[in-house]
Formats: C-alpha cells, structure tokens, sequence
C-alpha cells in the first residue's frame, strides 16, 4: 500500500520507482503501477464525442407525412415568390459597372450606363439630392435629360424623350426606366411631310 506521504502531486519518478521496484514494506507495487496508469490517462488528450445524426422513426405516421409535405409545400411557395418578386431599377448602382461606356459628363460613382440605341448611350445617375434623373448623350454631345424624386420613381418610373434631325427626317428615342427592370428604349422614325 502507498504510504500518507504519497499523493498526486509527488513526483512521478518515484511513483515509477515504488511500482517498479522491489517491493517495500508498506508498499504495495501493483497500488503504485494502478496510480501510475490513472496518472497517464489523465495526460491523455480526451477523445471529442462522436456526432451521431438523429434518428427518425423507421415509419412515419399518416399525419408526420402530411406536416412533412405541408412545410416542403410552403417552402417552395415562398422560394417561388421571392423568385418571382421584381427586382427595383435602383439595384444597377449596387456595384461598379466594368466595361459600361464612359459618362460624357464628367467621373461620378453615382452614374450607371444603362442602354445603347440607334448611337445614343442612356445614363441613369443619382443627384447629390438624391433624385434619379437619365441622360442620353450621343457622342458627347448631350440629347436630353429627365430627372424625378426617388419617391415618384418608385412609383411610376422615369420617363424621357429625344430627337434628332437626319437629313430629311426626325428620329425619336423614347425612354422608360423604372420602378422595376432595365432601360426600355423605343426609336421612332419620322419623316417630315
């Protein structure tokens, strides 16, 4: 048996000496190699639990189904209506645009390209007031602008219109931007009678 003298903080070399020697009186050496073993284990790094995924019920009942289904139903439902929701015209400034025309009128990071008809580049920019406003610029040469509050463009869009003289006729462009989608640009020809 250990004497009282022994305890967890003594000296690991003599607790290998005491198991390991020849027995002692009041030593009892398969006492110390018992200790010395439990000290080991101690120092052993602990095992993480395994993780066991849950177990369902081999079967389930008419009613688990039917909640089962009900909530994979809803599911796509809402998926589908998030998918199908109309996405603001507002989003084309939600990041840099790379390889978009140049804006004639000067570096803003406020400004988008949004269209290219018939020569003219349609711009949508944001005013320090924070207006939506679009330009239409051919060549650098500006054909018109039209600008609006953010509440009515979230309401109704932005509607803009330009002409120019070619030869003998006039053409349009007429454009709608907003509250939803891109830049819908319409060229109208017209000849002067």
């Amino acid at each position: 048996m250990l004497d009282a003298s022994f305890d967890d903080t003594s000296d690991e070399r003599e607790l290998a000496r005491r198991a390991y020697s020849r027995p002692v009186d009041g030593v009892d050496p398969a006492k110390a190699q018992a200790k010395l073993a439990a000290v080991a284990q101690e120092r052993m790094p602990q095992p993480e639990p395994e993780w066991h995924p849950p177990t369902l019920p081999a079967t389930a009942t008419r009613r688990e189904k039917l909640l089962i289904a009900a909530a994979a139903a809803a599911t796509l439902v809402v998926a589908s209506a998030i998918a199908a929701a109309p996405v603001s015209s507002l989003t084309v400034f939600d990041s840099p645009q790379v390889g978009a025309p140049a804006w004639p009128g000067g570096g803003s990071s406020d400004v988008r390209w949004l269209t290219r008809s018939s020569g003219w580049d349609v711009f949508g920019f944001v005013t320090t007031g924070g207006n939506i406003c679009l330009a239409s610029f051919e060549g650098p040469v500006s054909a018109g602008g039209a600008c609006t509050s953010r509440a009515v463009f979230d309401i109704i869009g932005l509607r803009m219109g330009t002409s120019r003289l070619e030869g003998e006729s006039t053409e349009y462009l007429s454009i709608r931007w907003g509250p939803t989608g891109g830049a819908q640009v319409s060229d109208l020809p017209h000849t002067e009678w």
